[in-house]
């Protein structure tokens, strides 16, 4: 939650969002889910447009360029100003190769909306592959994903670290 103070221009606002996460293993498979809502609510003035959502990005719709989506219009089309009301679904899919060697399945599912409480939005869906390379630092995780309604629309994505 984030609450901006009123100053010159600058409108005062609340942002908040809300997350849940799931991971369960079976025969090998190591199956995620991950689902997030946020909502930034004007309330006075203008709010910087920094403040709003876009998607885009490993811990968002890995289609696209990190925070490149503004407000989705349709499957295929989006803004460069940020959506006031957000929802974003996350799953994946993890099997291992060898030792430290895995490979990934996953979907990336993406609602940005210029209004606040509006979740009637288009969605923005990808899927893709990935592989998952353990080290004593952490995964070294490359991803590729591709907007599943045009498939000229997508990211190449590396990270070091945790996967979720």
């Amino acid at each position: 939650m984030e609450y901006g103070l009123p100053y010159d221009d600058a409108g005062s606002y609340l942002k908040y969002s809300v997350e849940g996460r799931g991971l369960y293993t079976f025969n090998d498979f190591t199956f995620v889910a991950i689902a997030e809502a946020g909502i930034v609510d004007q309330i006075k003035n203008d709010v910087p447009e920094s403040k709003y959502f876009f998607a885009g990005g490993y811990r968002s719709n890995r289609a696209y360029g990190y925070k490149r989506v503004g407000v989705i219009y349709s499957q295929t089309e989006y803004g460069p100003d940020g959506g006031a009301t957000m929802a974003n679904l996350t799953l994946e899919a993890n099997y291992p190769f060898s030792e430290n060697l895995y490979g990934a399945v996953f979907t990336d599912n993406t609602m940005l909306t210029k209004d606040e409480y509006d979740f009637s939005g288009d969605v923005l869906s990808s899927a893709g592959l990935g592989v998952r390379y353990l080290t004593p630092l952490g995964q070294i995780i490359v991803d590729v994903g591709m907007n599943i309604h045009d498939t000229s629309e997508y990211a190449l994505h590396f990270k070091m670290g945790e996967s979720f």
